[in-house]
């Protein structure tokens, strides 16, 4: 099936219910809802079987000589994966600027150094996980074309304490920060279900990332996984949902705090997609496609409906 471009329109008039929900969220306070998995069902309706599935998507705002280009990603590790496809055509059709990425502080600068090594190494046989990723693809891409490109995050400091203002704690931090990252590393395939050994080195190494990215004192491995059995009754070594517990949500202690942690990433990655938009940069942003789920009302009100690309799977494009 050939990707289709679909008038973000079509959203209004074939599902009235985005319609009803892009006027609910643009009558709340908050401009940014606080992100459930509803969400995505509810305003992505080319995902199968309400988004089990992620499909990658482009979303082209114009408005005036403003214009934005959200990439909306399922991450991905996997060079022929949507994701890479979706990334690739954005940038052969867009005129952009400055490019935004997921992952790293916006307070790092244009270019920033490790940044760039990470993606000289992707394609290469000495690529680590990151280095696969579609950021660092997206990255690649802007070096080859000579365009800037910038983090979206906000500080490590400022996304922590956003989440300690919302009622959680360093220890709750540390817990939820190392069950995504274990997670990360098995959808990544770094490492394989079962696997003792490759999961205590793992988790040593996330720790002390944690440690020096956050300035918090991560628990032990054994501390770590009498915890994980407390909250999700099981092991971590046998857990068949291990990849997705830090999904964020209210589904759990982990997932309610990645809600609001994902809130603070959303703001700040907000305020940066206006800044560089009101300065007349042409913008393109590759994020998850759950970060436009919860952007896409306050995207619309700025720019205007956009114009969809989508980029299913042949899994996701027989259903």
């Amino acid at each position: 099936m050939k990707r289709s471009r679909v008038k973000a329109a079509w959203l209004a008039l074939g599902l009235g219910i985005s319609a009803a929900l892009y006027a609910e969220i643009a009558a709340a306070e908050d401009p940014i809802p606080f992100y459930i998995p509803d969400l995505d069902a509810r305003l992505q309706p080319w995902c199968p079987k309400r988004c089990i599935e992620a499909v990658p998507f482009i979303a082209r705002y114009r408005h005036g000589l403003r214009k934005l280009t959200f990439v909306a990603v399922h991450h991905a590790f996997d060079p022929s994966a949507p994701t890479m496809k979706a990334v690739r055509t954005a940038f052969s059709s867009s005129a952009a600027a400055i490019v935004i990425l997921e992952g790293f502080p916006t307070a790092m600068g244009e270019n920033p150094a490790p940044l760039v090594k990470a993606a000289q190494r992707y394609g290469t046989a000495d690529a680590d996980q990151f280095s696969r990723s579609e950021g660092m693809y997206a990255a690649s891409l802007a070096l080859a074309r000579g365009i800037p490109f910038i983090g979206g995050e906000p500080s490590r400091t400022e996304e922590r304490e956003g989440v300690i203002r919302s009622g959680f704690t360093d220890a709750d931090f540390a817990f939820a920060y190392l069950v995504g990252t274990l997670g990360q590393s098995l959808r990544s395939g770094d490492l394989k279900a079962g696997d003792v050994t490759g999961a205590e080195a793992n988790y040593s190494t996330a720790a002390q990332w944690l440690k020096d990215q956050y300035a918090i004192t991560p628990p032990s491995w054994l501390q770590f996984q009498a915890q994980y059995r407390e909250m999700f009754g099981v092991d971590w070594l046998n857990d068949a949902d291990a990849t997705r517990r830090d999904e964020p949500g209210v589904a759990s202690p982990v997932a309610r705090l990645k809600q609001a942690q994902m809130h603070v990433r959303d703001e700040h990655l907000l305020r940066l997609i206006r800044d560089r938009l009101g300065s007349g940069e042409s913008v393109l942003v590759v994020f998850g496609g759950s970060h436009w789920s919860t952007l896409s009302a306050a995207l619309e009100r700025a720019q205007g409906r956009p114009e969809i690309e989508v980029f299913p799977s042949e899994r996701a494009a027989s259903h």
